[in-house]
C-alpha cells in the first residue's frame, strides 16, 4: 500500500500492547524508540476491553500471575487483555479465543475517534 508522507503534523503512532498487559506497560516498552520520536511522533495508548486474571493451574506464561516488576511498572492499572484463550489446542494451532470481535471493534472505534492513526 502507497500513501502520502505525512506532513505537516506528527506521526501517530498506535501503540497496542500484549497480552496480559495495560497502557502503562507498553508505555514502559516504548520508552526508547518514544524518546528516539520524541519530536516527529505523538503515541496513542488504548487499553485492551477485556478484563485478565491468572488461570489456577495453568502452565501457559500469559495467564500466569504477572511479576513483581510487571505490577510495579503496571502502576496500578489493571491488567488487560484483547482476547481468551478458551482452548489450547497441540502447538496453538488449534486455539479457540473469545473476544477477539469485541477488541477488533474496540479498536475500529479508537481509530476512527483519534483519526488520523498513520502507523500500528
Amino acid at each position: 500500500l502507497a500513501h502520502a508522507p505525512v506532513e505537516g503534523r506528527k506521526l501517530r503512532i498506535l501503540a497496542v500492547h500484549g497480552t496480559p498487559a495495560n497502557s502503562n506497560v507498553i508505555k514502559f516498552q516504548t520508552s526508547p524508540l518514544r524518546t528516539l520520536l520524541r519530536k516527529e511522533a505523538e503515541w496513542l495508548f488504548p487499553d485492551a476491553p477485556l478484563p485478565w486474571a491468572p488461570t489456577d493451574g495453568s502452565t501457559f506464561p500469559s495467564e500466569q500471575p504477572r511479576s513483581e516488576s510487571e505490577v510495579r511498572i503496571a502502576q496500578g492499572k489493571p491488567f488487560v487483555q484483547w482476547y481468551r484463550t478458551v482452548v489450547h489446542g497441540a502447538d496453538g494451532a488449534d486455539d479457540v479465543w473469545e473476544g477477539v470481535a469485541e477488541s477488533n471493534d474496540f479498536l475500529e472505534r479508537f481509530c476512527e475517534r483519534e483519526a488520523p492513526v498513520d502507523v500500528v
